[in-house]
């Protein structure tokens, strides 16, 4: 019986999401403000790839106790559905994303804070209801243009700079690229990544997530737009990043601040995790000076 039941719910959910394109809804993790108030702040937490909410965990506990912070599960990640017949490009899960806000009651004003793929994911839902965010804190984004943005003139940077950030990109790429075409090779590799702490203490990558992990690798990560949507966005937005991330192309971040004039750019030192205390001040900080600005 429990088998049937198992096969009737996947021939459901296909007929829903596949075909009827009916965005999943996500798993949430709200703290609601101590005292309630229609008019309070809303933050909504993105993770990265190979995250879940917990990794939000140093911010959380800094914010102002009068904010309704929401800290979703991507799709593929954490609690949220992990279906293995998907693309897990930025459209499936910022469409996840608005469902699931929507569902929570989260419909404007939004200061939406991203990290890693969770930033590239924040801007996909920037670019289709601008209308329902306030401003943006993007954190760690991973913007490879591969060539495809062309900034004015006057804003291009050096040509040795553009040189060396274009070499990077394409090493990142191939790195990426060995790591979708050898699974098997991916998990012990996320491990010592792990392990040294170059992306932060919560990624992790198993059996469990291995195809949703690979699916948004590609879907997101590799093949994305975010460069040339941030640098014509109609919003206040902040761009951070540490210092000594390996996987962030510093130029390419400094060539969208320079682009769209409603801009910032925060340097610190950390590395690609938001956990540092350097890092977990920065945001709050930023998301402050969204949340003070509107009143």
């Amino acid at each position: 019986m429990s088998h049937q039941v198992s096969h009737a719910d996947a021939i459901l959910s296909r007929t829903l999401h596949n075909f009827l394109r009916l965005p999943y809804l996500l798993h949430a993790h709200i703290q609601e403000p101590a005292t309630k108030n229609k008019r309070a702040t809303t933050v909504v937490l993105l993770h990265g790839i190979g995250d879940n909410t917990d990794t939000w965990e140093p911010i959380v506990r800094r914010l102002p106790k009068s904010y309704r912070v929401i800290s979703l599960d991507l799709l593929g990640h954490g609690q949220s559905p992990a279906p293995q017949r998907q693309q897990y490009n930025v459209a499936v899960q910022a469409r996840a994303v608005a469902a699931t806000l929507l569902r929570k009651g989260a419909r404007k004003n939004l200061i939406v804070v991203g990290h890693s793929m969770g930033a590239l994911v924040a801007t996909e839902l920037a670019k289709r209801q601008s209308h329902s965010i306030r401003a943006m804190v993007l954190c760690s984004p991973p913007l490879y243009p591969q060539g495809e943005t062309r900034l004015p003139t006057e804003q291009k940077a050096p040509t040795s700079a553009k040189s060396r950030a274009a070499t990077q990109e394409k090493r990142l790429i191939a790195l990426y690229t060995y790591l979708i075409d050898n699974p098997d090779k991916l998990i012990s590799i996320a491990r010592r990544v792990r392990s040294l702490g170059l992306l932060g203490q919560e990624f992790s990558v198993d059996d469990t997530y291995l195809i949703p992990f690979i699916a948004s690798l590609r879907g997101s990560i590799i093949n994305q737009t975010a460069t040339r949507d941030l640098c014509g966005l109609h919003l206040p937005f902040t761009l951070i990043h540490g210092r000594y991330d390996p996987v962030v192309i510093r130029q390419y971040l400094r060539d969208v601040a320079m682009a769209n004039p409603q801009s910032r750019f925060r340097e610190v030192y950390a590395q690609h995790g938001i956990s540092a205390p350097h890092y977990a001040r920065a945001i709050v900080q930023e998301i402050n000076h969204y949340a003070a600005a509107s009143k």
